[in-house]
């Protein structure tokens, strides 16, 4: 795990205070990913008076499954603790010792004692529960708050800001949310059956050449004896059509055990929010108008609900009916000079196609990318970093992202939900639409729209989805 703590350069006072933290999550699937400058680089907030922290965590193989191996475990940790620095502009700070048996003990490793049964998983989610310990022991040093950190992501990092919604061990770690195109009901994010967990890990253990794949015990003492590069290696084998399933290793339910005093969750996310069981506190959900994009373009409608805009809708309205108070979803449709869309095309032919606003586009006017793009020239897309940065860092600061004092207000004044009144369930969500377009003569937009994606939604309320949630009045009879 690789941290950074970032502050603005033009401060010059010795210890400069800010009234805030932002807390980012990368993206990636839980498969892929990582929060390097080149792809993440924060030079957009550096004028906001934030302390911005961005790290990298494990995945995939090693960050998901419950039938992980602790020997890789330990060499993972112990390559990660020797990378851990904390930047604050030129001071480079090693990891001591001391934090490393922290990490190591707070991640239920016995560096004494050989492990007895297959290791609990979630090591990913975990390691962010770790940088998120170090922000309240250690952000004062680099003028941060440790009273107001705003932990907010993409994707898979929107889907790990729903869990540390739910999650015990994230609680009272942070103080706001924003989880952009993900959430911990996603079905790309949801925890597999434990009869899936076990066939995932046989033909994980398949792949790498175990003989036995009867028992857990078996599948665990052959996986503890091969390299982490070999287990990565083998992600591929999984895919049967194209590059899909993209991520094949989800977060896991664990169980509570004298082996794992600290799980990160013990049931299905849509049972912490049935049971009210989720930290509330202001938090901000939202989509890109296609997100779907990443992988489709013939069906992409089809893929942006299925795998993106549904389950956010859902999360958003029964968190809202199940008591969180202070909730508020958005639309960006926002066509800038440069789109990942190019990116998710995979291939460097000259395509007439226009993509439309794509899955990660959001991130654009958030954080500079010159891996992929270069630097924005057009007008439009200079006021839209404005608007975003304006509206996530007063978020931060105040807990609304549009309070009176802020120039967005005039503009617009973004209400919060209010799907539940007086005991009465109403479907359409208010939300902040962001639109515009880098070759418009007019600025972006920004306005509040009733009711999104009705239509669509109704269709798939209809059908008897697994997914759908009685409480919402969506069929489902899969389950019961």
């Amino acid at each position: 795990m690789e941290l950074q703590a970032l502050k603005s350069q033009k401060v010059f006072v010795e210890k400069p205070s800010s009234s805030c933290n932002g807390f980012f999550i990368h993206w990636g699937g839980f498969f892929t990913g990582y929060s390097s400058s080149d792809y993440l680089g924060p030079e957009y907030f550096m004028d906001k008076n934030v302390v911005l922290v961005t790290f990298n965590y494990r995945l995939g193989v090693l960050g998901d499954t419950k039938a992980n191996q602790q020997k890789i475990i330990l060499i993972d940790i112990y390559y990660a603790c020797a990378r851990f620095r904390i930047f604050e502009t030129r001071r480079d700070e090693i990891l001591s010792q001391s934090r490393f048996l922290e990490i190591a003990r707070f991640l239920e490793i016995d560096f004494s004692v050989p492990p007895t049964m297959p290791p609990p998983g979630n090591y990913g989610l975990k390691d962010q529960v770790v940088a998120l310990r170090w922000v309240q022991n250690n952000i004062e040093n680099f003028g941060g708050n440790r009273d107001n950190v705003t932990i907010f992501g993409q994707s898979a990092g929107g889907a790990s800001v729903s869990y540390h919604m739910l999650s015990p061990e994230s609680r009272n770690l942070f103080h706001q949310g924003i989880s952009q195109s993900g959430t911990s009901l996603a079905l790309w994010a949801k925890p597999y059956s434990s009869e899936l967990q076990f066939s995932l890990a046989q033909t994980q253990a398949q792949f790498v050449g175990c003989p036995d794949i009867s028992n857990t015990f078996a599948i665990v003492d052959c996986l503890r004896n091969v390299s982490a590069d070999d287990l990565i290696n083998t992600g591929d084998k999984f895919k049967f059509f194209s590059v899909d399933p993209l991520n094949v290793y989800t977060p896991s339910v664990e169980r509570r055990t004298v082996n794992n005093l600290r799980p990160f969750i013990t049931k299905q996310p849509i049972d912490y929010i049935r049971n009210k069981e989720f930290y509330n506190v202001p938090w901000i959900l939202g989509v890109v108008d296609s997100e779907g994009l990443i992988r489709a373009e013939r069906i992409l409608k089809l893929y942006s609900d299925r795998s993106f805009t549904y389950s956010i809708y859902q999360t958003a309205l029964f968190h809202s009916i199940q008591g969180q108070e202070n909730l508020w979803f958005y639309y960006f449709n926002y066509s800038g000079q440069y789109s990942y869309g190019n990116a998710f095309a995979a291939t460097d032919n000259n395509i007439n196609y226009d993509w439309g606003v794509s899955h990660c586009d959001d991130l654009l006017y958030l954080f500079k990318t010159p891996a992929i793009f270069p630097e924005f020239k057009k007008t439009n897309d200079k006021l839209m970093i404005e608007v975003m940065t304006e509206l996530w860092t007063n978020f931060a600061k105040y807990g609304h992202p549009t309070p009176e004092n802020s120039f967005l207000s005039i503009s617009a004044n973004w209400k919060k939900l209010d799907n539940y009144i007086h005991g009465n369930l109403k479907k359409e969500i208010k939300y902040l639409s962001i639109s515009g377009s880098h070759d418009s003569r007019s600025p972006p937009r920004l306005s509040m729209e009733y009711g999104f994606y009705e239509d669509r939604f109704k269709f798939w309320e209809q059908l008897p989805l697994a997914e759908n949630i009685k409480e919402l009045n969506q069929t489902n009879h899969l389950t019961p």
